[in-house]
Formats: structure tokens, sequence, C-alpha cells
């Protein structure tokens, strides 16, 4: 009896250490879990108006984290209309000119930035692209007078600025952050798409005149429709978009004109 009350006590014993340190383990986790989630750290920058980023401070960071679920192992920029882009390190870096972009159409578009931001921050004209989109033909076509050399331009800028995101080269989103980040939402020329659409319609005027061009892009609109956004969102971009189409179609007919090889260059200014 003495016997197996004494293993009865031990076999207790012993399930009691078992739970302790069952229990103990379990607190260990949720130390390191609590511990974890405390000093996690978020990688969200903001775009300065040097056209450089400059990282969130924790607090910040951390109240933006974690009511927005991001993780941990993603860098984001935060926007002026308080919306989180998720971004590449190697986009922060090219950002930042630890990478250098090797397109010139994309430097010079980045100096033209560089110079609006200079100019307008932070109260950016309504439809800066217009102006933004100006820069970036009027300089490189300043001093070219004969209409081969003067489409070859406007397709490169177009291969460049007049596609769709998913088909751009990497070097773009540099310049699509910093412009998403710093042109606010209540801008009417606010999201790349906008002079997108500018650069497209003057590239396709240029190149195949009214009808072609006027029919694409209203086939463009037509698809922005059927993705099912919002009546107001729909009429609101739509009447955006279609400003930008209409801005482009004007723009590319008077280059068209300037470099009409029948009309003496002199008689086109």
């Amino acid at each position: 009896m003495d016997n197996g009350g004494g293993q009865g006590a031990n076999y207790r014993s012993s399930t009691i250490s078992i739970l302790q340190s069952s229990n103990s383990l379990q607190n260990i986790n949720n130390n390191l879990r609590d511990g974890n989630k405390k000093n996690q750290e978020y990688k969200i920058y903001t775009i300065t108006k040097s056209l450089t980023t400059k990282r969130m401070g924790d607090a910040e960071a951390k109240k933006l984290g974690e009511a927005n679920s991001l993780s941990e192992n993603k860098f984001y920029i935060y926007r002026r209309n308080k919306g989180l882009s998720v971004v590449s390190e190697e986009t922060l870096k090219r950002i930042n000119k630890k990478i250098h972009f090797n397109n010139k159409h994309l430097k010079h578009g980045l100096t033209v930035m560089s110079n609006l931001s200079n100019k307008y921050y932070p109260n950016f004209e309504d439809n800066i692209y217009l102006e933004f989109c100006d820069k970036l033909f009027k300089d490189p076509l300043q001093n070219i007078k004969d209409r081969t050399s003067a489409k070859k331009i406007i397709n490169e800028i177009k291969s460049i600025y007049g596609v769709n995101v998913a088909d751009s080269i990497p070097e773009t989103y540099a310049l699509y952050h910093i412009y998403e980040a710093l042109v606010p939402k209540t801008n009417k020329g606010y999201g790349n798409d906008k002079f997108q659409h500018f650069i497209y319609n003057v590239y396709s005027q240029f190149n195949h005149g009214y009808i072609p061009t006027k029919g694409a892009q209203l086939g463009a609109e037509v698809i922005d429709i059927l993705k099912g956004k919002g009546s107001k969102e729909i009429s609101t971009d739509l009447g955006n978009d279609m400003e930008a189409n209409i801005a482009g179609l004007e723009y590319g007919s008077n280059l068209a004109k300037r470099y009409d090889e029948s009309i003496p260059y002199r008689d086109k200014k």
C-alpha cells in the first residue's frame, strides 16, 4: 500500500511538473510573439520635395502597419492621399539615385518632375501632367526639323510612358511612384494613367491621324467601364481620362502639322 501510494504521489508530481513546464513554454511563446509584434519594424517611406525617400518614424509606421495589416518583409510608399503602395527595394534605390536610370527619356522625366516639385510643392497645379508631358516632348524635339527624327523621338517616349504599367520597363516604376506619391488625389491630374492617356494619343495622332486615334481611346474607356467601377468613379475617371485623351490629340495634331514636310519649316511657327 505504502509503495502504491508513493507511486501515485510520484505520478501526480510528475504530471504537475509536465503541466507547469507546458505552461512555462506557452508563456515563453506568448512573450516571444508579443515581443516580436512590439518590435516589428514596418518599412514605410514618404517621397520628399527633392524626390528622395524618407523613412517614416517607428511609432507612426507601427500605427499604419497594424491598421493595414502590412508585412514587415515588404517596402511601402505612403502617398499624399494617405494610400500605401508596395515598392521593391530596387525601385527605392533607384528613387534615391543609388541605381541610375539607363533610359534617357526617364532621366529627362525625373529632371522634369524635380523642376515641377521645386516649382509647385506641395500645391501642384490642377492637371499637372499637361506641363509634365509638354516638357517630355518639347525639350528633345526643340532642335529637330525633320519628320523622321521627330517620329523616332515621339515613338521612344510613347514606348516608355504611353503603355500600361504591366508593360513598362522596371525603371519606369520609380517615376510612377514619385508622381503618385506627390500629386494628391484631389488634383484632376492624379494618377500616372493621365499622362499615359495623353502620351499615347500624341503618338497615335502623329503616326495615324484623328479617326484611328479617337476610336482607340474610346475603346480604352469602354474597357475601363467594363472593369466594374462604381458609377460615380466611372463618371469622374472617364471625364478626366477623356480630357487627357483630347489634350493628347490636340498636342499630337500640332506636332503633325509642325513636321508636315509639305509646309516650309519657317511657316509652321
